[in-house]
């Protein structure tokens, strides 16, 4: 110990005398520190930390499985299915159901529309939550009928009724009828698949719906039976599906349960991406490590005296190799204290791109430099600590203590093997560079090809916002559409309108609701794939105000009323997938499930994107509003002017119609679809920082190990200008050897591309890993920052004064 101490004063004072080296060294390093924190602070968070529930292990997802009928293997349930997988499963403790909504809160202040839950009475003790106050739903509050009782989740608890404990027991008002408080959720609750929701309340189904199987709309969550497998619970839901298949004439063919941890749920749609940023900061670490080893390299060609003249006072290898770990030891504890100063920089970065939804990961409001974290950067530090001090501290062991004593410091084949070792790691900088550059690359050419996707409807110059009709203002269906009318024309009588209209399903902020059709005078048999739609409820002029081409026939017009002749228009992929080589015009679409659900072809309106940027857009059906009115539906106004000015004169429209109407996603549409490339635009923008920065310090590298060459040769390049040779010879005599270590790394860092580079394979839109564009111009960059680093030494060398030299 006591030698260890003599080691570290002696580090520091050493350290002290190089302060231009030393604080090089720091900041590489704090750059590779700092990142892996940042993100390692996320992963933390997001991959290790349990999820806030009770034996979170246990807890799984059960899809419906419609790829046997051609569907996807994710898939919604109808209540019915439900209820059935839930009677009768054996490998589940129990099961939870819970369907998207949105309720309108009166009484207490303004209307708010706040995002909510319709949920089963299990839900929260499948969850195994805790409660802040209060419980969960009773089973009697989950039957049609019973007692209306309400969750609050925590936020709103706190904006809206002030943390006060007197809300249990109290009233809450939604669509005009009262639910009792029964409880408030923690802080840290996280509901899956659905964070931002505030609101829950039982689903209580009439009688009526028990038998009804084509609505499917809700999704489901269990916890596994104690010593029940994944795989057993799979197999047992799989003859629950077989029996509803059996025993329900309406019941969807081929279909089986799809059951997956709820975790991997939870964190399926941005695992990749923090996988790839979690390689990424960790190339970025071994280039810091690379650059600092260089730098000891170099430095301990200029200490070999000192090397020497220990070593003949009686030091041994190991002693000497200790002294220079510790040094460097020393180095990489300064560079992680900056580096967790600069991690938790970043991680207040990464949160803010979260609040924004720019990229959303689960849980980002949580993620902080905690214990874990600060674990992870000493870890860190110490292992590049012995990293970067392992090249020169195997440099020392190599050392000819009588050489140096006789040369005074320096020997040819000292110097030989730490420009070998110098070379190499360069080497591998470059290599390492060059992938994350044509990840980078990669992320742009994916990101400029979603930019310039053509969505199927113009954004600009869109206002678009949410609107509920209250059930107790509005309780029949020609009231709901009614209301909607007057909206309507009101906003289309604002200053700078030109068109306005509803649609049930705005682009990019919901999925809608899936429905199967049938094309009446079919096939007698029901086929084993019946057609799959969106249907989405529409008012006259939609397709015009989204600027929707229509393809065929006409689009929904003044004349479809209630009472007349049932209408439908189609999109393009449902006329290409359900007709094809047919005219759909005049087909009629029934449901098997929906009684009277029976709508005439009369248009074909071009595809648009309105629930992903990156999946083509589905089949889907357009229903006049009037003819199939929903309460809860979107406006889109179109102005001549900025749609942002037109937000506070239409919620006041909206206030002036009905006080007790709320406006959510009061926003431009155009906004949406920014949001929808917010993901990939902000893992592109990390990606090309990290990009960046490993290419400066690889050109670093180069400098430092082009300089240190230099200086090692300057009495050969003296003797190569007295005997005639000119600058420019000089210069390329350095390029080259620039050029060279380039060739070198680029090499093998192709083939760490070609490997490394297939983790984007999941993430990149209409590119491909093996994109040639990305990888030539990675290349091109890379020789150019490799020239430019290596032409300052260059040119200082062939500035030298032979003669100066030589007479030294």
């Amino acid at each position: 110990m006591g030698e260890l101490l003599r080691d570290v004063r002696f580090g520091f004072r050493t350290l002290l005398k190089r302060p231009g080296f030393s604080l090089v060294a720091i900041l590489t390093l704090a750059l590779g520190i700092g990142a892996n924190s940042a993100i390692f602070s996320f992963i933390a968070k997001v991959f290790l930390d349990p999820l806030p529930y009770r034996d979170p292990e246990r807890l799984v997802m059960v899809w419906q499985d419609y790829r046997q009928r051609g569907g996807p293997e994710r898939e919604y349930f109808s209540w019915a299915n439900f209820l059935d997988y839930r009677a009768e499963t054996r490998t589940l403790a129990d099961l939870a159901a819970y369907e998207d909504a949105m309720f309108i809160v009166t009484g207490d202040g303004e209307p708010e529309a706040v995002p909510a839950q319709f949920v089963s009475d299990s839900m929260f003790s499948v969850l195994g939550t805790p409660f802040a106050l209060g419980r969960g739903f009773l089973p009697e509050e989950g039957r049609y009928g019973g007692p209306a009782a309400v969750v609050l989740g925590y936020d709103l608890w706190q904006r809206r009724y002030g943390g006060s404990p007197g809300v249990i027991g109290k009233s809450v008002f939604f669509d005009g009828k009262p639910h009792v408080v029964v409880g408030v959720l923690p802080a840290d609750f996280y509901f899956p698949l659905a964070p931002s929701c505030q609101l829950f309340a039982t689903k209580q189904e009439p009688p009526s719906m028990a038998g009804e199987r084509g609505n499917i709309s809700v999704r489901t969550v269990g916890r596994l039976a104690p010593g029940v497998s994944l795989q057993q619970a799979r197999a047992s839901l799989n003859g629950v599906a077989a029996r509803i298949i059996h025993d329900n004439a309406n019941a969807d063919n081929n279909v089986r349960a799809a059951v997956y941890p709820l975790r991997s749920e939870i964190l399926g749609p941005v695992q990749p991406a923090l996988l790839v940023l979690l390689a990424t900061v960790g190339f970025v670490l071994l280039i810091a490590c690379a650059n600092v080893a260089n730098l000891q390299l170099a430095r301990a060609t200029t200490r070999r005296g000192e090397i020497g003249v220990r070593a003949a006072l009686g030091a041994n290898p190991a002693r000497l190799v200790r002294q220079f770990l510790t040094e460097a030891l020393l180095l990489s504890l300064a560079g992680g204290c900056l580096g967790l100063a600069l991690g938790a920089g970043g991680v207040a970065v990464l949160r803010r791109l979260g609040a924004s939804a720019s990229f959303p990961l689960p849980r980002i409001e949580e993620v902080a430099v905690n214990g874990t974290v600060l674990g992870f950067t000493l870890l860190v530090a110490v292992l590049t600590g012995l990293l970067f001090g392992l090249a020169p501290a195997l440099a020392i062991r190599r050392t000819d203590v009588s050489e140096v004593l006789k040369e005074g410091g320096g020997t040819a084949s000292g110097r030989t093997s730490g420009r070998s070792t110098g070379r190499l790691l360069v080497v591998v900088e470059i290599a390492l560079a060059l992938v994350l550059v044509v990840g980078s690359g990669l992320m742009l050419r994916s990101l400029r090809k979603l930019s310039a996707i053509d969505t199927g409807y113009d954004s600009r110059g869109l206002l678009a916002f949410r609107l509920q009709a209250p059930v107790v203002r509005y309780p029949e269906d020609h009231q709901v559409a009614a209301f909607y009318s007057r909206v309507i024309e009101k906003l289309q009588g604002l200053p700078g309108v030109t068109s306005a209209a509803a649609v049930s399903t705005l682009p990019l902020a919901e999925n809608g609701t899936a429905i199967v059709l049938m094309v009446q005078g079919g096939p007698a048999a029901l086929p084993e794939r019946l057609p799959v739609y969106w249907y989405r409820s529409t008012s006259p002029g939609y397709f015009k105000t989204a600027h929707m081409a229509i393809l065929r026939g006409r689009g929904i017009e003044d004349r479809d009323r209630a009472g007349a002749p049932k209408v439908a228009v189609i999109n393009q992929s449902a006329a290409r997938q359900y007709f094809p080589g047919e005219d759909p015009l005049g087909k009629v679409l029934m449901s098997r499930h929906i009684e009277g659900f029976s709508y005439t072809v009369v248009g074909v309106v071009q595809n648009a994107r309105t629930i992903a940027l990156t999946s083509d857009e589905a089949p889907a059906i357009y229903l006049p509003l009037a003819q199939m009115p929903l309460r809860f539906m979107g406006i889109v106004v179109r102005t001549s002017g900025d749609p942002a000015a037109l937000a506070n004169p239409a919620r006041a429209v909206i206030h002036q119609l009905d006080p007790n109407a709320a406006t959510v996603y009061l926003k431009p549409l155009a906004a949406s679809v920014d949001a929808a490339v917010g993901p990939a635009r902000a893992l592109g923008a990390l990606m090309t920082g990290f990009g960046i920065l490993a290419l400066a310090l690889a050109a670093v590298g180069i400098y430092g190990l082009m300089s240190y060459l230099a200086n090692q040769r300057v009495r050969e390049i003296s003797i190569r200008m007295a005997i005639g040779a000119d600058g420019g010879a000089i210069r390329r005599l350095v390029l080259v050897q620039a050029l060279v270590l380039s060739a070198a790394g680029i090499g093998i860092g192709l083939l760490g591309a070609l490997t490394l580079t297939r983790l984007l394979k999941g993430i990149l839109f209409e590119t491909g890993t093996l994109d040639p564009a990305a990888f030539l111009v990675s290349i091109a960059v890379l020789v150019t920052a490799a020239l430019a680093a290596g032409y300052l030494p260059a040119w200082r060398a062939s500035r030298l004064d032979p003669a100066r030299v030589l007479r030294s």
